[in-house]
């Protein structure tokens, strides 16, 4: 029952920051609003279908299959209702900077587009700073307007080792053409300049099963002076945006910077969202693992989130598990989140505690019963005191403000009632519960050793002694004597009729 991972020993309450709650909102804006000013993809490199620039694949009514790996210095399109199928093989873009890839690597000519078994590698110029030619976006894939799906897909390389706020991934951009919906499965996303993998507007994006990051680790930290900060990295960004986000891994790093931060996933104003049974971590140290600012209806549970030390000369200026700005905590619920390695855990934001006993044993009248109910914290210092909220508890029963659940049941039948345990720091949680309590157990009856009134021959009757069987060779010679005795008075008795009738 104790709390779980947090470095800070000090018991913080909710709505005490490490930042000011204005500052924090106004760098978590800045990070997301830079990476949407998209622009438009400059005219320089062509847009062909994949099928003229992959020429070795075949096309079989809606599917298009790579036979080999394909080079292209062009932005390539999957035509509307196609599958590209890369049967395990790899794309690879290259640019010069003369004439700079921007836009997408892949994208859709049509409403739907989907994409498997397919490797995607951006070999883009590091060009300088800033360019004017060449600070544009540009993507390995995006969905336009488009509804679709990612399976067994992997993108890396899409970064020009810059601290520019361009360079994504995999984008589902559905801002002037929603509602979208697309469906991200074993899907592998590393290298990346900005974002790994971000559904902005009107999109539903519901991902499972997937690894997104680490970024790209070469990139300088820092701008140079007189500026005042660097890139801000982010690993999944939802936007205006909602879906499901389970059962993946998520690997985030650090701005290296008191004006950026870095997330693992950043959610700006998300709208029904839920987040569920994820890894977020940050091997190489991390800003926050998950930043929420504004939103709806947003559900952060059963993640792990945990990071390693950030080593110098490298500065951990935030390392926040997960933190809420711009109202925020009104509409997300953290449920049993976990948490290792953060100097804070939690930031504007609460998380009940999470009660882990799932069920409890059933007893029996007049038996002794003990058990316990028991939940963690976010924080290591819990205050836990639990209580009956509502039901019909066992009679004879009792449980203990600590959780522990004593006493002997008197009465038989079926029980259900809510638990409830409070902490002064993370709040309350509930749980529901049945105890089965079942009849006494009856006591056993002694088991009569008198001897049958019908005994037959070779009976052993025990008369309060003990008394050899008949069968014993003991007995064989007690009834040998008697019987000899018996004989030898009837003979005595004969002999003496005998002689009185002489005489």
């Amino acid at each position: 029952m104790s709390g779980v991972g947090r470095v800070d020993s000090r018991r913080r309450r909710p709505g005490r920051l490490g930042l000011p709650a204005l500052g924090g909102a106004l760098f978590t804006c800045a990070i997301a609003t830079a990476s949407l000013v998209w622009g438009a993809p400059a005219a320089d490199a062509a847009t062909v279908d994949v099928r003229a620039a992959c020429t070795a694949s075949q096309t079989v009514g809606t599917v298009i299959t790579l036979t080999a790996d394909c080079a292209t210095t062009d932005n390539l399109t999957i035509p509307d209702g196609f599958t590209l199928n890369g049967a395990g093989h790899t794309i690879t873009a290259t640019d010069t900077p003369a004439v700079p890839l921007l836009g997408p690597i892949i994208g859709n000519a049509g409403s739907t587009m989907f994409i498997e078994n397919l490797t995607v590698v951006g070999d883009l110029h590091a060009a300088a700073p800033n360019p004017a030619a060449s600070n544009a976006p540009f993507f390995g894939i995006r969905f336009l307007s488009a509804s679709g799906s990612l399976t067994n897909v992997t993108v890396t390389g899409i970064t020009r080792q810059q601290t520019y706020n361009f360079g994504q991934a995999i984008l589902v951009d559905a801002t002037a053409g929603g509602p979208q919906t697309v469906t991200v499965t074993g899907v592998h996303v590393s290298d990346f300049q900005k974002n790994g993998l971000t559904a902005n507007g009107q999109a539903t994006m519901n991902v499972t099963g997937s690894t997104i990051g680490p970024p790209d680790l070469t990139i300088p930290p820092n701008f140079t002076p007189p500026s005042t900060g660097g890139i801000a990295q982010n690993s999944v960004q939802y936007f205006n945006s909602g879906g499901t986000f389970s059962a993946n891994t998520v690997v985030t790093y650090t701005a290296d910077n008191s004006v950026s931060s870095s997330t693992g996933m950043l959610l700006f104003t998300a709208n029904n969202l839920t987040v569920d049974h994820n890894t977020i971590t940050g091997p190489n140290g991390a800003d926050t693992g998950i930043n929420v600012t504004g939103g709806t209806n947003v559900t952060i549970s059963y993640n792990s989130l945990s990071r390693s030390a950030i080593a110098p000369p490298q500065h951990d200026n935030f390392g926040f598990g997960a933190a809420g700005y711009s109202g925020a905590a009104a509409t997300t619920t953290l449920i049993c989140n976990t948490f290792a390695g953060w100097k804070q855990n939690l930031l504007s934001l609460t998380q009940a505690p999470c009660i882990v006993t799932e069920h409890l044993p059933d007893g029996t009248v007049g038996g002794p019963y003990s058990s316990v109910i028991e939940a963690t914290t976010e924080n290591p210092n819990p205050e836990l005191t639990w209580t009956i909220e509502a039901g019909t508890f066992p009679p004879g029963l009792t449980l203990n403000s600590n959780g522990t659940i004593t006493g002997t049941p008197t009465t038989e039948g079926t029980y259900t009632f809510t638990a409830r345990v409070s902490d002064p720091v993370d709040g309350t949680a509930t749980r529901e519960y049945t105890i089965r309590i079942g009849a006494a157990i009856p006591t056993p009856t002694p088991t009569s050793t008198g001897a049958p009134s019908n005994a037959g021959p070779g009976a052993s009757v025990n008369t309060g002694g003990t008394l050899a069987s008949s069968d014993s060779p003991t007995s064989a010679w007690i009834l040998a004597i008697t019987a000899g005795a018996a004989g030898g008075l009837l003979l005595t008795m004969r002999w003496v009729r005998r002689r009185q009738r002489r005489g």
